[in-house]
């Protein structure tokens, strides 16, 4: 007994030791904490977090996470585990445990002595409820496999992690280590399945490997080959091996020779590679940290915030699904800004549909290994580009990557979402017929920006000058742009679009017009997830008026009356609205530089004029836009009721909502 007192006593220096050193050593980030939380709430039961492999650094990052978030320490004893045939068991239990010394790998050649304990714990304490936590720890996320040795060596991939390479990722990343809780889990439901009592703890296992493989994923996404060994694959299929044969001269009556007729197909495969290479992306985790840093600081200077809603949502269709991002496209800054988010809230970044408009030197690179594969904007007629292209978007679906495309096709100028581009959603419906390890399912996305980055390229557009296209010196003359100040960001995530579910419910659709009800259906449910902003709500009332001017006590009625319509919002509806208060909102929109105001001597408070100056007038309507459709319902009862004072009776006003929205 004094022996086994001194032996832990010293493993419990040791711990303290080290955890002292990570805490100063480390500055590690998590996700998930929401939902572990409110689990917690839900049930009252104890905690057990689940690692996936052994180590003592992970441990004391959980600990050091859950001491931050006030929640249960791993390292805690589960209250009354001590009896005869049951070992005292801690909040915690690895899945994995090396095999071998120093060098050795994680394996499962074994049973977790964790899990088999718990088990034995929860057949003696039946009324004892359990949640098991997944948690992994991400150290340096790389989304694909590199050359260089260090990186191997610093990077978490989808191997196992040896002891080594653990000490290497300590040394190299320990600014850049991610915990994220996963979907607690209830472990008495699984107790009450029909095992036999032996088998039970391997079927637990079974189900936890099957939870830390979905996380992994979902973090880092899938493991992927080099960009070269996807090129190859690429140009060797079926798809554009067929688009060469149907492009190259056939043979006829010998007129043309077969070494010609090599010759032909030999450029054509050449140009087929090179068209892939010009398509592909290339990701790279130095780009992928570099371009961390500058967006950071380019938000930290631009914008007062960037504000996220519906991201449990999206975190959850992550680990099962293939997930399609489709947002509304407002700005240049929309695909920077999503990754990014998606990046600190542990999602793998997704492949990006760019326009090869933004393939520019030192740009297009870098935006490459940042994720974006680039696209012309017209290849209908090129066969070779078209199979090429097809192939390489089935193939990012194939192996499970995440991807993002605007189905608008290019930036809204009016601030209206645009009707779909049917292109790449029919490639989709293909590539889901074709078959998929994956469902594939898409988030819907809106950005509501308080003022924009492009205002005055679109004042100019909207006043009739033609579209200046990209240039490296348009990129570096809107550098100016950092020293003044955009308002906030708003990003709201959709309810999720399983595409199963949509072919299901439309299968009495042709399948010709079935991308177009795709397009529709997707636009509504972004146009569904809108964010009102200040800068909106100011602009459907000042636009309203007859000079675009109106008394300072009037728009605050005005801004009061809007703001309890929106918040009457239809069963169904999920956008959002500015927290504000009308005197908040006008003071705010004042600060933007978006509204002046007229002040007569004498004049009692509130009869100010607020106005804008016409170039801001011009701007403003882009963003009434941007949310008209919210109050297009309520606009239409508002004629009806004013045309027809007489239809007062709730039957009347069921029927106008009928008639203007069945």
């Amino acid at each position: 007994m004094a022996a086994n007192r001194i032996s832990q006593n010293l493993r419990d220096f040791f711990y303290r030791r080290n955890r002292g050193i990570l805490q100063w050593l480390t500055s590690p980030s998590s996700t998930g904490k929401e939902i572990l939380r409110q689990a917690l709430e839900n049930a009252d039961a104890d905690v057990v977090y689940v690692l996936h492999k052994r180590g003592l650094t992970d441990l004391i990052v959980l600990d050091l996470i859950a001491t931050e978030h006030d929640l249960p320490s791993p390292i805690e004893w589960l209250e009354n585990t001590t009896t005869d045939s049951v070992r005292p068991q801690r909040r915690f239990f690895c899945l994995h445990r090396a095999a071998g010394a120093v060098l050795g790998r994680h394996t499962m050649q074994n049973l977790s002595p964790g899990l088999v304990n718990l088990h034995a714990l929860m057949e003696q304490q039946q009324q004892r409820r359990v949640v098991l936590v997944p948690v992994i720890t991400i150290w340096g996320r790389i989304p694909n496999r590199e050359r260089s040795i260090m990186r191997l060596l610093v990077s978490d991939q989808w191997s196992a992690t040896s002891r080594i390479r653990r000490f290497f990722t300590l040394i190299f990343n320990r600014r850049d280590i991610l915990l994220q809780f996963g979907q607690p889990l209830d472990f008495n439901e699984i107790l009450t399945n029909d095992v036999a009592e032996e088998l039970a703890p391997r079927r637990t296992a079974r189900l936890l490997r099957r939870r830390f493989s979905n996380q992994r994923r979902a973090v880092l996404g899938p493991d992927l080959s080099h960009q070269r060994t996807l090129v190859d694959q690429i140009v060797s299929s079926n798809s554009v091996r067929h688009a060469i044969d149907s492009t190259a001269p056939a043979r006829q009556n010998n007129q043309i020779k077969q070494g010609k007729q090599k010759k032909a197909r030999h450029r054509l495969r050449a140009r087929a590679r090179k068209d892939a290479e010009s398509i592909a992306s290339n990701m790279s985790y130095t780009v992928i940290r570099m371009f961390d840093g500058l967006l950071r600081l380019l938000w930290t200077r631009m914008y007062d915030g960037v504000a996220i809603n519906g991201l449990e949502g999206v975190r959850e269709n992550a680990q099962e699904n293939t997930l399609i991002y489709v947002p509304c496209h407002r700005s240049h800054i929309d695909y920077l800004l999503l990754s990014y988010q998606l990046y600190h809230a542990g999602l793998s970044i997704p492949h990006i549909a760019a326009g090869d408009n933004l393939n520019m030197p030192i740009v297009g690179p870098l935006l490459r290994r940042g994720g974006a594969f680039f696209m012309r904007r017209r290849f209908r007629d090129d066969r070779i580009y078209s199979a090429v292209f097809t192939e390489y978007l089935y193939q990012v679906y194939r192996r499970g990557h995440s991807v993002e495309y605007f189905i608008e096709g290019g930036r809204s100028r009016s601030g209206r979402l645009l009707p779909a581009q049917t292109g790449i959603l029919n490639m989709t419906l293909d590539h889901n017929e074709r078959g998929l390890p994956k469902p594939l399912v898409f988030v819907p996305v809106y950005f509501a920006y308080e003022r924009l980055i492009e205002s005055g390229a679109y004042l100019k557009e909207l006043r009739g000058e033609k579209k200046k296209g990209e240039s490296l010196g348009g990129l570096f003359s809107s550098l100016k742009l950092l020293r003044q100040s955009f308002g906030e960001v708003t990003v709201n995530f959709g309810t999720p679009l399983p595409l199963t579910n949509f072919i299901k419910d439309n299968k009495d659709l042709p399948r010709s017009q079935l991308a177009k009800q795709l397009g529709e259906v997707i636009t509504e449910r972004i146009n569904n997830v809108a964010h009102v902003t200040p800068i909106n709500l100011v602009s459907l009332i000042t636009l309203a008026t007859p000079r675009i001017a109106i008394e300072e006590m009037e728009l605050l009625e005005q801004l009061e009356s809007m703001l309890q319509v929106l918040a009457a919002r239809p069963p169904g509806a999920e956008y959002t609205v500015s927290a504000k208060t009308p005197t908040e909102i006008i003071e705010y929109v004042e600060e933007l530089d978006m509204l002046t105001r007229e002040t007569s001597v004498g004049t009692t408070p509130g009869s100010d004029i607020l106005a804008h100056d016409p170039a801001t007038a011009v701007l403003m309507t882009w963003y009434r836009n941007n949310v008209l459709h919210l109050l297009a319902l309520p606009s239409l009862l508002a004629c009806l009721l004013q045309n027809q004072p007489e239809a007062r009776s709730e039957s009347d006003l069921q029927r106008m909502v009928e008639i203007v929205h069945p």
